[in-house]
Order: structure tokens, then C-alpha cells, then sequence
């Protein structure tokens, strides 16, 4: 009888498992907690939703890693300095049209970003 017992919470434990991992959850968290509380577990994770991740992680390490697709190129440091810049000096050409800084002070700004580029 305590056997046949053990054997139905380790059942449940495994089946709230794997139905946890369907829905994208964590299976061995679900299976600890199937494990302590038996059938009730399988009826809670049953009844939950699915957990959808975002389309660029990845879920195999138990952390959301970003993963580098076929189309996306790796991005350097020195391609996000670069777009920095270029975002500096695109915010500076706005500030020249709204009249916030002079033609001079432009001038001088720009000399120095494109002299870090």
C-alpha cells in the first residue's frame, strides 16, 4: 500500500513535469511540486496557461539567452559606438534646425564626433 502510494506522487510528479515543460514552464519545478502535493499539482499546471517566450530567447539553460539568428550579423562594440555617434550627431542636426545651438557651435561638435570616428 505505501509503495503503490510513492508510486502514484512519483507519477504525478513526472506527469506535472511534463505537462509543465508543454506549456513552457519549468519542469523540474513542477515535478518537486507534484512530488508534495500528488494529483493536485497535475490540476493546477493542467489549468494554467501557456507561458509564451519571446521570439529571440532562448529557454534551454533555465536562463533567457539572446541567440543569434541567420539574418541578424553579429554586433561589434565598435558598430555600437559607431551608431552612437551616428545618433549623436543626428540629435545635433535637430537641435541646429530647432534653433538651439548656433551654426558655430554645430560646426565644432561635429569636428570633434567625427574625429572619434
Amino acid at each position: 500500500m505505501e509503495i503503490s502510494l510513492f508510486i502514484l506522487w512519483l507519477i504525478c510528479g513526472i506527469g506535472a513535469a511534463a505537462v509543465a515543460r508543454s506549456k513552457g514552464r519549468s519542469g523540474c519545478w513542477w515535478f518537486f511540486i507534484g512530488i508534495l502535493i500528488g494529483p493536485i499539482a497535475l490540476l493546477i499546471v493542467g489549468f494554467m496557461a501557456s507561458v509564451q517566450a519571446p521570439p529571440a530567447l532562448h529557454h534551454g539553460t533555465g536562463y533567457a539567452t539572446p541567440v543569434a539568428t541567420a539574418m541578424s550579423p553579429p554586433v561589434s562594440a565598435a558598430t555600437s559606438r559607431m551608431d552612437d555617434r551616428l545618433k549623436l550627431l543626428t540629435e545635433l542636426k535637430h537641435m541646429l534646425d530647432a534653433s538651439l545651438i548656433t551654426q558655430e557651435e554645430y560646426d565644432l561638435k561635429k569636428m570633434e564626433i567625427l574625429k572619434r570616428m
